[in-house]
Parts: C-alpha cells; sequence; structure tokens
C-alpha cells in the first residue's frame, strides 16, 4: 500500500477489515457452491487490485454531475474525455466514513469527481475500461460493477484486467 494522503491508511484498513468479515461470512457457504476467487467480495477484490489515487480539485473545464449519481457521472465523464473510470471507496470532506463511490481519472493521473461538492480526502479503487462498464449496464441494469449482485462473475476467477480491455469495443 503506498499512501498518498493521510486518510489513506484509515481507508485500506477499513476495506481489508471488510475483506476479512465478508470472507468470514462466507464459511457457511453450501460445499457445493463453486468456489470464488474473491469470497471476501468487494473489499477483496480492491484490497488485492485496488491504488489509491490522488485527490484534486474540480477541473475548470469539468461541469458539476448530479448528486449521488457518481457511477454514471464517472462514466459520462470517462467516455466523453477518454479518461480512465475508477470505482471503490472513497472518503468525502464532509462525511468521515468510506463510502462506495466512483470517479474519473485524467490525462495527470488526477481524481476528477464531478459528484462531490468538496474534494474527497482519499480515494481507493480499481480501473476498469469504459467498454466494460458499458457492458455491465447494458447486462445488469445497475451502474456499479464491484457492488452489483448481478455482477458476481467477477468474484468468480482471478481477475485479469487486460481480459476487460477488449469488451464493448
Amino acid at each position: 500500500m503506498i499512501a498518498i494522503t493521510e486518510n489513506d491508511p484509515f481507508l485500506y484498513n477499513y476495506v481489508r477489515t471488510m475483506s476479512e468479515m465478508m470472507q468470514s461470512f462466507r464459511r457457511d457457504v453450501d460445499p457445493n457452491e463453486p468456489p470464488l476467487a474473491y469470497p471476501g467480495g468487494m473489499s477483496q477484490f480492491l484490497v488485492e487490485h485496488g491504488s489509491f489515487y490522488r485527490p484534486a480539485a474540480l477541473r475548470e473545464d469539468v461541469k458539476r454531475g448530479v448528486i449521488k449519481q457518481c457511477f454514471d457521472n464517472a462514466y459520462k465523464l470517462a467516455l466523453r474525455r477518454r479518461w480512465r473510470y475508477v470505482e471503490g471507496y472513497a472518503i468525502s470532506s464532509t462525511l468521515p466514513l468510506p463510502i462506495h463511490h466512483a470517479w474519473a481519472i485524467d490525462e495527470n493521473d488526477r481524481v476528477v469527481d464531478n459528484t462531490w461538492r468538496d474534494i474527497g480526502s482519499s480515494y481507493f479503487g480499481v480501473e476498469f475500461p469504459v467498454g466494460y462498464m458499458r457492458e455491465v449496464r447494458k447486462r445488469t441494469d445497475l451502474w456499479p460493477a464491484l457492488d452489483n449482485h448481478k455482477n458476481f462473475d467477477l468474484y468468480r476467477t482471478k481477475y485479469d484486467p487486460s481480459a476487460l480491455a477488449s469488451v464493448g469495443q
């Protein structure tokens, strides 16, 4: 874990603890059910593949998005600007609890979060290709990739980001 902000260790420990808790719940699963590569679900997936991203003030050339529509806002920014879509957990400056959130990453590797009105204090997530996100939305009719019960295949096998690169292109 390479921390960028002072809140990053707290956020990482929260995600790791959630992963451990979810894995302990999975011990009671039907033994006939196929094993998951990520029995800790979204949190374990993030612990194994997530990265921290540098918070930044909203760029002047970016319009604010709709509040509480982070997945849609980030997807549209990434699609229109040819930026990267990231989903994970973040801590806002107004609520000190980690929140499942999405944001875009610009050409300078900076967070572009047009959903929150203030800069978040910590961002930890995984990049997903925009084409993959388009397919997840089309197939599941839900916005997020990670916390999406209809996209559970993401946790069945070990994640290979290169395998998603051509999805939806």
